[in-house]
């Protein structure tokens, strides 16, 4: 459903609904029956071809105006050509504390990302690690 998502859809249903923004393309909700509100930014990644959905944060932590900014930044990011950087839940930390990297782990600081290569599972090691 496309809307302009304001705190008012902060409300826990029967069902899991995703909310897209009017405003701002790419940023989503997400909200639970457990009353879990979820902020993404999701685009269409243009090597395998599909959407890209970047945990943004969750609720107290973040309001939707604060995480629409932040879907503007990644926006910015994505549009500019630049690798969109994860949060990521413990099996994606696992395999970073294993060594494992998503093919195109390095920002163009020599830094160390972990890129959504990672919600398609084809995250490899990396010659010399480990």
């Amino acid at each position: 459903m496309t809307v302009f998502i304001t705190e008012k859809h902060l409300v826990a249903g029967e069902e899991r609904k995703t909310y897209s923004d009017n405003r701002q393309l790419g940023f989503a909700l997400r909200t639970t029956p457990n009353a879990v509100f979820t902020f993404y930014y999701q685009h269409l990644n243009k090597k395998p071809g599909k959407r890209d959905w970047h945990l943004i944060g969750s609720r107290p932590e973040w309001t939707p105006d604060r995480a629409r900014t932040e879907a503007t930044r990644l926006a910015g990011l994505v549009a500019a050509g630049n690798a969109v950087p994860i949060k990521v839940g413990r099996d994606g930390a696992r395999r970073f504390a294993r060594g494992e990297f998503p093919e195109d782990a390095a920002d163009n600081h020599g830094l160390c990302i972990i890129h959504l290569a990672f919600a398609s599972n084809r995250a490899r090691r990396l010659p010399g690690k480990g």
